[in-house]
């Protein structure tokens, strides 16, 4: 009875936990292995919802175990440092500032619409070695529709209903988590990530200084389920 028992609670933990909304949330499957910087476009199901006139700028990077040491986006060593991926031999990065005001976003749609329910996100980030300053600013925001064709590299003009709660993110060696619990108003089908505040709303820390002028951050293992809804309880005798 007591292995049974402890089935029947492994199984309800697996049913609390929820089945994650996010397609390909470690940026595994892929059209063809990255070659140069900028080609997010190449991960199956992630997309950006903004670029400049010329669709060059603002324009996520994707990073894989399989591409050259000189396309700078292989793993572990790239353009940005030395970084392993946190959950298979892939990732993404985005920049958070370079100049001024220039963002980077990537997007996804949900594999299902969102009902009128708690939802909690997860992702890990890793701040990238050769980086400048950090920042805190980094979020979260659920739309109805596809966000796309933003024709500039400037702050989406969104509040985002997820903001990081793990404060200023500094570590460069190990991944860091930011998560955080959202309640759906029942038509959500599209989640972007990245800093939606402009520079004068955005917080940044110096961390390296002889570091190039840009933030940007490593994201990996991306989830997206229903808040937990506790256990069941079991009074059987043995």
């Amino acid at each position: 009875m007591k292995k049974i028992l402890l089935s029947l609670l492994m199984l309800t933990a697996l049913i609390c936990k929820g089945q994650n909304l996010v397609p390909n949330p470690s940026f595994e499957q892929y059209d063809t292995c990255p070659t140069f910087n900028g080609q997010i476009n190449l991960v199956i199901s992630w997309e950006t919802p903004s670029t400049n006139l010329m669709g060059i700028s603002g324009t996520p990077d994707y990073y894989n175990h399989c591409a050259n040491l000189s396309s700078y986006v292989c793993i572990p060593n790239n353009w940005g440092g030395i970084q392993q991926a946190y959950n298979g031999v892939a990732y993404t990065g985005i920049t958070l500032r370079q100049g001024t005001n220039f963002r980077e976003y990537i997007e996804v749609q949900l594999d299902s619409t969102l009902t009128k329910s708690c939802y909690h996100f997860e992702m890990y980030v890793n701040l990238a070695d050769t980086c400048r300053s950090t920042t805190n600013s980094i979020g979260v925001y659920f739309s109805d529709t596809a966000i796309t064709g933003i024709n500039n590299s400037l702050p989406l003009p969104f509040i985002p209903q997820i903001n990081n709660n793990a404060g200023f993110i500094t570590d460069t060696a190990n991944w860091t988590l930011i998560s955080g619990d959202y309640n759906a108003s029942g038509s959500e089908n599209f989640m972007i990530i990245g800093n939606f505040n402009d520079d004068a709303n955005s917080s940044f820390l110096t961390v390296n200084p002889t570091g190039q002028n840009i933030t940007y951050f490593y994201i990996d293992d991306v989830s997206l389920a229903r808040c937990n809804v506790g256990f069941i309880e079991i009074n059987k005798k043995e």
